[in-house]
């Protein structure tokens, strides 16, 4: 399949990121930027701050008041970049995000996807929404980042095979078919559930099968939506956000 997201990730790569820690203040930053520090943090296995089993990192938004999340490193081989997301000891999973996002916006995908691009600018928006918005945002940038480890000689296929899906691309659909006046009458389950048929996030590791899983569902959004780099671009990246951190 066609991965205008592998330019994206390009890009990303070129954006400036902060020194090693093990906590960053991101406040203001685009989602682009993040995805960076992400990228930058899988791939540190040997400095001060190694992404190594067990570590925890903190991601701090506003001064205060603070959205605060934490990041528990929980490699694997065939997920080198995986780790656990949490917020107040809360580990936000996709069957309660689903839940919490019908409970606010009912069926009003579009609402939802206007309020994510404007987080994606400036996560400082975050404040103007509910805890649900919050994780959403740090989930989905995460699963972009987590599958940026480059490839080492120990690398397992399935690693390979994760890594090809183009995870920002396919967000970048979901959300141009939440906002479009005829979105098939696409709901938040199709996307968010464990369980929906466009859910290509999750998997059941005793599955062997779920990567492909992951692949179909990838596959039916690129029927229903084209993307090139541009638009992941204009998702994720605020033009005036150039300076560093």
């Amino acid at each position: 399949m066609e991965d205008p997201s592998k330019e994206f990730i390009q890009f990303v790569g070129q954006l400036g990121v902060p020194d090693a820690s093990d906590t960053y203040n991101i406040t203001g930053k685009s989602a682009a930027h993040v995805i960076a520090i992400f990228k930058s943090m899988v791939n540190n296995r040997d400095g001060q701050y190694p992404y190594k089993k067990g570590k925890v990192f903190t991601f701090e938004i506003g001064n205060p008041p603070k959205i605060i999340f934490k990041l528990q490193a929980w490699p694997t081989r065939d997920q080198p970049g995986n780790g656990v997301i949490k917020r107040k000891k809360i580990r936000p999973a996709y069957k309660s995000i689903t839940e919490n996002l019908i409970a606010q916006y009912e069926n009003d995908t579009e609402t939802f996807a206007q309020d994510m691009k404007r987080v994606f600018k400036d996560n400082s928006e975050l404040f103007q929404f509910s805890t649900v918005v919050s994780d959403v945002y740090m989930l989905l940038l995460f699963e972009i980042g987590r599958r940026l480890v480059i490839d080492g000689t120990e690398s397992t296929n399935r690693k390979k095979a994760l890594d090809k899906l183009p995870i920002s691309a396919a967000l970048t659909r979901i959300f141009k078919l939440f906002e479009s006046p005829n979105n098939y009458s696409l709901s938040f389950r199709d996307f968010f559930h464990n369980t929906g048929k466009f859910h290509c996030f999750s998997d059941d590791h005793k599955d062997r099968q779920s990567t492909k899983k992951r692949e179909d569902a990838i596959e039916s959004l690129t029927k229903l939506s084209e993307v090139e780099f541009e638009d992941i671009k204009a998702l994720f990246y605020e033009e005036e956000d150039e300076e560093s951190f």
